[in-house]
């Protein structure tokens, strides 16, 4: 039995990451609702591979399991045609404007999911008799979108996403004041407990009462609530 997420998307699913793509394997505005996701909130809007600065000619896509999509690319395609009309009619070799014979580069793309990662596999192939040199690059952005906003296709909150990249990282900041999602050390979750052996404490000055008193004020101005 297979499971699957949606049928009009290539998704792939583990734990609390979520990779949806379009048929040719990228993630963009023109699909609202691709990405990558973890715990709903999309860590990835912009997700798509590029050879020499164009998109690579998608020719096959499998899902070998619920966790990772898998597809097959060849670059650069023919801009013309003969024969039958699927490839060229004489023994000529046609290059593309970088040099490349067309249909030289066969490239293996798998998407595997993680908990809290996608990795992204790449292997690349000259089918050609030329040495050639592509330049090649995944291009990535973030906006951190709630999965029920990209749904809709409409934001409830939106902020600016800061990127920096260093010794080969690229980080990503959510720079809206309320939900940060990177940069600094943030607060998960707080216990208080009471201890209620031993002599007994009014709530009002019991230890944890006077703990919250101090420490929730510290919380809202650090947060920036409101109240």
């Amino acid at each position: 039995m297979t499971a699957t997420l949606r049928m009009d998307l290539p998704a792939a699913w583990l734990g609390p990451s979520l990779l949806i793509t379009n048929h040719e394997g990228e993630c963009g505005h023109a699909q609202p609702l691709t990405g990558f996701y973890v715990r709903e909130t999309r860590h990835l809007a912009t997700l798509r591979l590029e050879i020499d600065g164009v998109a690579p000619w998608c020719c096959e896509r499998s899902r070998p399991d619920a966790a990772q999509l898998a597809f097959v690319f060849i670059h650069p395609e023919l801009a013309r045609f003969g024969g039958g009309g699927s490839g060229a009619a004489g023994d000529e070799v046609t290059t593309d404007e970088h040099g490349i014979p067309h249909r030289a580069l066969d490239l293996r793309l798998i998407y595997r999911l993680e908990p809290h990662r996608l990795r992204a596999t790449l292997r690349l192939y000259n089918r050609s008799r030329v040495l050639v040199a592509p330049e090649v690059a995944f291009i990535v952005a973030a906006d951190y979108a709630d999965l029920l906003e990209a749904h809709e296709d409409r934001r409830q909150q939106e902020a600016p996403v800061a990127a920096t990249a260093d010794e080969g990282v690229i980080r990503f900041r959510y720079e809206h004041p309320r939900l940060a999602f990177a940069g600094r050390k943030a607060l998960y979750k707080l216990y208080v407990l009471r201890e209620r052996a031993g002599e007994h404490f009014g709530a009002e000055n019991g230890p944890c009462g006077q703990f919250l008193k101090v420490l929730l004020p510290v919380l809202d101005t650090t947060l920036g609530c409101d109240s």
